[in-house]
């Protein structure tokens, strides 16, 4: 089949991930699985095999530009491409686009029964091993659709192999400022750490978001969520006026940092009450009241 036949639709995987070796295997063996699709009315509706086309599409463009300028660049053809949130090493366009292909090997099957088919398959897939596992946020997004489609979490839980407390969590990371998706997707932030960010009252400070993202560990994340939804309440409650003069600012930043220490000393003395604890069994009693004083204003 003509691969502009195909309509490349329904695909929860929106992160295609380093398409290099794919491409030169396409390039020099072709495609060795066919690529799976349904008909819809006149349209062909590409079922499997995304990367796949979007390789044959890449090795088209190249071949016409090299067609056209045969002494052209690799960095000159790269700027050309559309990668459609995919990555290619510059260096292998050169080895790319010695000919079209104008035909890929393709298997019909039967149009599935509901819209909720195409997500659940490849959830199932990435889940399996059959195929790349899928981003994190890719994964939610998933989850989300077929929930949104009227699926109970149990459901999508046992599709998975989770817990339903796991696709209820992972779930809702789709719904995150999009600063925080890019961190999750490009690794930067794990998904766990994420979790913490759903009880996030306000993500609109960039400086908050950067922070949160350097913090990199569940613990320091979740600090920092308490600390910003700390200060958040201070910033909107009007009967906290005396406190933000007190402090002789009403900057939001510097009451999160504020609170962020306030939260990190807290840590500290309970840590040093369960050291006092250990210690006494040993009748060992070290010297603590001033750390108490602290403790004791800090709570009041």
């Amino acid at each position: 089949m003509d691969p502009n036949d195909l309509v490349s639709l329904g695909n929860v995987r929106r992160d295609y991930g380093d398409i290099s070796n794919l491409l030169l295997s396409i390039e020099y063996t072709g495609i060795r699985v066919p690529l799976t699709y349904y008909p819809e009315g006149d349209r062909n509706i590409l079922w499997d095999g995304h990367r796949r086309l979007l390789c044959v599409k890449i090795i088209n463009v190249v071949h016409n530009i090299k067609e056209n300028d045969p002494g052209i660049h690799a960095r000159a053809i790269y700027d050309h491409l559309i990668l459609d949130n995919a990555s290619v090493n510059v260096s292998i366009l050169g080895d790319v686009g010695h000919q079209p292909i104008e035909d890929v090997p393709v298997f019909k099957m039967a149009p599935p029964k509901g819209s909720s088919y195409a997500a659940e398959f490849q959830l199932v897939c990435a889940a399996e091993g059959l195929r790349a596992p899928l981003n994190p946020i890719d994964e939610s997004r998933a989850m989300a659709e077929l929930l949104g489609m009227g699926k109970k979490g149990s459901y999508v839980a046992q599709l998975l192999g989770k817990s339903e407390s796991y696709v209820s969590r992972r779930s809702r990371l789709i719904e995150l400022h999009p600063d925080f998706k890019a961190a999750i997707a490009s690794g930067d932030l794990s998904p766990r750490a994420a979790e913490e960010l759903l009880t996030l009252e306000d993500d609109t400070d960039e400086s908050l978001r950067k922070s949160i993202i350097g913090a990199t560990t569940q613990r320091r994340i979740r600090v920092k969520v308490a600390a910003a939804n700390a200060a958040h309440k201070i910033e909107h409650q009007p009967a906290l006026d005396i406190v933000e003069q007190d402090l002789g600012v009403a900057d939001p930043l510097t009451l999160l940092q504020r609170e962020e220490a306030r939260l990190a000393v807290e840590e500290a003395c309970k840590s040093m009450h369960r050291a006092y604890t250990l210690y006494s069994l040993v009748d060992k009693k070290p010297d603590i009241e001033s750390l108490q004083e602290v403790a004791s204003w800090l709570t009041s």
